[in-house]
């Protein structure tokens, strides 16, 4: 007797929340996912958005890890219905990830439908060894009809059993698409327990003490019930183990809303006689902590979410998406039309930074040339106007010998020399390139020896001597003729 589902089509329904979920918990699968889904973020987070399953409480009843992991498989799982070079990709990792399975379906190919018995019985091994939970049987259904509908093999129920494997793991993916609030609310309406959830609560303010907040119960409790403050105060320790102090939320209220929520799945499990009546202010009280702590939770959840790119963006922010993405078109079409020009362009900037460093370089030297030339004009000028004054009267060093000179170049040998005459000259070093320049700041001369001068030093100074307008003298060994030389300078600015 072939058995047939009334209100779930196994071919056509949709399992992509849990095909998800079931990729995010395969390693080989999410390598796979990660490499697509991170080559553009923004884009396929929009598209996991676009499929309705994306709120699914299949996806988002699971820890953050696996929640995010699976999001990225569903953007990839959409993507896919449209791109048929995708879909392909996805289907031959799924092979490579799900090797064992795929085989079996192999084995099957020439036959008209594969039996679904035959196909648990080849994967039981995923059970044993106190492995086997719920979420396994629902994965290895959702790989059955993954692999059925991939191969175009028609689904059919041979008994009970199987009935009810289809039916809850499809009516789980249905189901999972209500929030907890609204299954309650259809379990009410569904049960006949309406009036008794209307009666039921127009006394649970009563029974609440009107508390909105943990605070306020605490000190309601604290009244009437010292058994309940002793629970309470467990509780609480209990959570500050993991550093989850209760006092992070217990002033903030909740709504009429929220306590409602929490009475009505209070009293259905009281109506179906899974709790006592008397347990109701411990049931309400661990509800409220529960609640409170559900909100860092969502804190810490919204952050994660929001630090992945897999919240939903404000529409100034999808604007700006969109624009970036058509400049990022543009770009890449430029980039494709120069392409072809782009080395040559490179080759030929190449060259052209290489001709203009050898220009300055050449600009540099020149420079120095010059510089070269004018000291050494300078210097022979100088010799002829000694020569002419020989015939003169004798000029007097005095002064010369007095004066604070600043003596660059010259070895080491001919500096003593001119200490030797003139106490109170400064000898530079010609291997102190670093020497401080303010010492020429108080010298009434400065002396160049021409044929033993360091260039780095000649060009530390040489600018600021001449902004001071300092005398400068010229020299080469001869020492008197250098102080005849310094003599005649200073006399010369009186």
């Amino acid at each position: 007797m072939d058995f047939t589902m009334t209100s779930i089509d196994p071919m056509t329904a949709n399992i992509d929340a849990m095909l998800a979920v079931t990729f995010a918990r395969n390693m080989k699968m999410m390598k796979f996912i990660n490499k697509i889904y991170d080559a553009d973020k923004d884009y396929y987070a929009s598209i996991a958005k676009k499929n309705s399953r994306f709120k699914s409480r299949i996806i988002t009843d699971n820890r953050i890890t696996i929640k995010l992991n699976a999001i990225k498989a569903l953007a990839i799982i959409t993507a896919a219905k449209e791109d048929e070079k995708l879909r392909e990709d996805l289907h031959a990792q799924v092979e490579k990830a799900y090797k064992k399975e795929a085989q079996f379906f192999a084995e099957y190919e020439s036959a008209i439908t594969v039996p679904m018995e035959m196909f648990l019985v080849s994967v039981r091994k995923k059970f044993e060894g106190g492995n086997s939970s719920d979420y396994l049987m629902t994965e290895i259904m959702c790989l059955y009809l993954y692999f059925c509908r991939h191969y175009g093999k028609p689904i059919t129920i041979k008994d009970e059993n199987e009935q009810l494997m289809y039916e809850d793991a499809l009516g789980h993916e249905l189901a999972a698409m209500m929030t907890v609030k609204e299954y309650f609310q259809d379990i009410f309406v569904k049960s006949n327990l309406e009036d008794h959830r209307k009666e039921f609560a127009d006394i649970m303010p009563k029974v609440t003490a009107f508390s909105k907040s943990l605070s306020e119960f605490f000190y309601n409790i604290n009244i009437s019930n010292p058994e309940l403050l002793g629970l309470f105060q467990t509780w609480w320790d209990i959570a500050a183990l993991d550093n989850l102090p209760i006092s992070m939320y217990e002033q903030e209220e909740m709504s009429r809303s929220d306590m409602e929520d929490i009475f009505n799945i209070i009293l259905l499990h009281m109506i179906k006689e899974e709790m006592p009546g008397d347990q109701m202010m411990i049931a309400i009280l661990g509800a409220m902590i529960m609640r409170s702590f559900a909100r860092v939770y969502h804190e810490a959840v919204d952050t994660i979410e929001q630090y992945a790119g897999v919240i939903e963006t404000s529409e100034r922010d999808k604007k700006l998406v969109e624009d970036a993405k058509k400049l990022h078109q543009k770009v890449e079409s430029q980039e494709t039309l120069i392409a072809g020009k782009q080395e040559k362009l490179n080759a030929q900037q190449l060259e052209v930074d290489r001709l203009r460093k050898a220009l300055r370089e050449k600009e540099i030297e020149l420079a120095q040339l010059q510089e070269q030339n004018q000291l050494l004009r300078q210097f022979i000028q100088d010799e002829g106007q000694d020569d002419k004054s020989k015939a003169e009267e004798p000029i007097s060093v005095e002064d010369a010998l007095k004066a604070k000179v600043v003596v660059i170049g010259g070895t080491a040998g001919w500096q003593s020399a001119v200490k030797e005459r003139a106490e109170r000259y400064v000898c530079i070093d010609v291997k102190d390139n670093a020497f401080d320049t303010r010492i020429i700041n108080s010298a009434d001369a400065v002396v160049f020896k021409i044929d033993y001068l360091p260039h780095a030093q000649f060009y530390r100074v040489i600018d600021k001597i001449r902004k001071m307008k300092l005398p400068v003298v010229y020299c080469s060994n001869n020492i008197d003729l250098m102080l005849k030389k310094i003599a005649r300078e200073l006399s010369r600015r009186g």
